[in-house]
């Protein structure tokens, strides 16, 4: 069944995709990076449903407000009051309101961090799935690849940066507004299982972002994974999860010399042949999901 631009919220859509078959199905809900700038986060909703539903996973596409419609937190009630949607409809939907995760790329995995970590109890996500998601926005500009900041790229502390325009100010004036937008903040006992993606020469959400991340959840107990891809940039995510994009965003193979890492586990991280079938294997355990074999769903 798929359900196209249903409303929810202030002014928001939503885009479901559940398997056929008998229900009810545990759902994950998308939302696309724009850095703030875009009302069509849901997009991408359909490809993600193509590689999941395959394994027993409904994918809820949902719109987040961009910055200029509204500053944070409003961000974060649009996370909730689509997980409330989602909660209040499951019978009609044919979902399982008990078994939610979050996934998103970049500022979509923002979202989907903070609804995993920042909602309050009973209204979170069980587990969170972020590509180079930003995780502490005052530690962006200094954890930055040497030479981009103010050469290739602006600052993320710059007055029209996308930090700067989703806080309504820059963040070192703003430094209570920028820490409660920050994932890392909510590191504590009791945060969902959370797997990170990221690569190494990122240009616009430093890699440090998710390995500080992924510290500050070992730190606490929560049972974190971190995928590195050397050489890999920002995106696409699509093709990152393809594995159809290789170093420096060339075309190539994003998943030669990933590892993934855990805290306790894996020192200083053990190979891993990245793609869909990661996401999936993380989604089944956390969310109660036999896995189904290997994903050969379409690209």
């Amino acid at each position: 069944m798929d359900l196209l631009g249903a409303p929810f919220g202030d002014g928001l859509l939503l885009d479901l995709h559940v398997p056929d078959g008998p229900g009810p199905w545990p759902v994950v809900v998308w939302t696309r990076g724009s850095g703030w700038q875009e009302d069509d986060a849901r997009r991408g909703a359909d490809v993600v449903a193509r590689h999941l539903g395959l394994h027993g996973f409904a994918v809820a596409g949902v719109d987040v407000s961009p910055s200029h419609r509204g500053v944070f937190p409003r961000q974060l009630d649009d996370m909730a009051a689509a997980m409330r949607h989602l909660r209040e409809h499951a019978t009609r939907y044919g979902i399982d309101a008990t078994r939610v995760a979050s996934m998103g790329d970049s500022s979509g995995g923002w979202a989907a961090c903070l609804a995993g970590l920042a909602l309050p109890p009973g209204e979170r996500t069980d587990a969170v799935v972020a590509l180079y998601p930003p995780t502490d926005l005052l530690a962006m500009d200094s954890q930055m690849l040497p030479g981009l900041v103010g050469v290739s790229t602006p600052g993320h502390d710059d007055p029209g940066s996308c930090e700067s325009r989703l806080l309504g100010g820059t963040l070192p004036e703003v430094p209570d507004a920028a820490r409660a937008a920050s994932p890392i903040t909510y590191a504590a006992a009791g945060a969902p299982p959370v797997l990170l993606v990221h690569g190494t020469r990122d240009e616009s959400v430093p890699y440090a972002q998710s390995t500080t991340f992924a510290d500050a959840l070992g730190a606490v107990g929560a049972d974190v994974r971190l995928v590195t891809l050397p050489g890999v940039g920002h995106g696409p995510w699509a093709d990152v999860l393809d594995g159809s994009v290789g170093a420096d965003g060339a075309a190539g193979d994003a998943t030669g010399g990933a590892t993934m890492w855990r805290p306790g586990a894996d020192v200083p991280g053990r190979p891993v042949a990245f793609g869909w079938g990661v996401v999936v294997e993380f989604l089944s355990e956390h969310l109660g999901v036999a896995v189904r074999g290997p994903d050969r769903s379409a690209g």
